[in-house]
């Protein structure tokens, strides 16, 4: 389908990511489960591993209980949903897979997400990774930040930006960097990331090569 008719591909990933339906690369591997996530996930810090729930809302816009915790290696398939919201390119498990765990984490790429009480699957993530360069020295900086169309206005990425905030504290750097791109879609995003103090620093400029 993905060959054939990606428009229909694309609304089938963006309703299995509101839907946090299970999502294998083929039909021999199991989905995971809540209780896998549980068992398999080893507690990284209490920064990232601690239950925590939001404030108290009228029932009818009740928020479950949510968990905010570093994504392993082993669990890199759980942020694919949500991050193929983000970057709509993403269609192919296998080959995310296969690209964050051996080549963007070996270079430092981390991820953290917020798991809904009782959903398999990430309904926010943010991916980021420690940089030194000669521009600003060592930094961090954020890839990506997303989440799910269904559970957005909930605070979970401003949780997660939190969290990245107290990790560099936590590491003794002082800056954290993202980029983000300036079409009209991602005005409440350049809204949050003001209101999180972060403010305009350069161009990113962007050469496209014939190959």
């Amino acid at each position: 389908l993905r060959d054939t008719n990606p428009t229909m591909f694309r609304f089938l990933m963006d309703f299995a990511a509101d839907n946090d339906l299970q999502i294998v690369s083929n039909l021999d591997d199991e989905p995971l489960t809540p209780d896998t996530i549980s068992s398999e996930s080893e507690p990284q810090s209490e920064l990232i591993t601690e239950s925590q729930s939001l404030c108290s809302l009228p029932e009818e816009t009740a928020i479950p209980q949510i968990y905010l915790r570093e994504i392993s290696s082993a669990q890199t398939a759980t942020a694919f949903s949500v991050l193929s919201v983000l970057r709509p390119t993403l269609n192919d498990i296998n080959r995310f897979i296969e690209q964050v765990n051996e080549i963007q984490r070996a270079q430092g790429y981390r991820l953290l997400g917020i798991f809904e009480e009782g959903k398999a699957n990430a309904v926010a993530v943010c991916g980021f990774r420690e940089k030194t360069d000669l521009v600003c020295g060592k930094h961090l900086h954020i890839d990506d930040l997303v989440t799910i169309p269904q559970c957005r206005r909930r605070g979970y990425a401003s949780r997660l930006l939190e969290s990245v905030r107290q990790i560099a504290v936590q590491q003794g750097i002082t800056q954290i960097h993202v980029d983000c791109h300036v079409d009209a879609e991602r005005n409440i995003a350049h809204r949050m990331y003001f209101r999180h103090g972060f403010s305009i620093h350069s161009y990113h400029f962007v050469c496209t090569c014939d190959i």
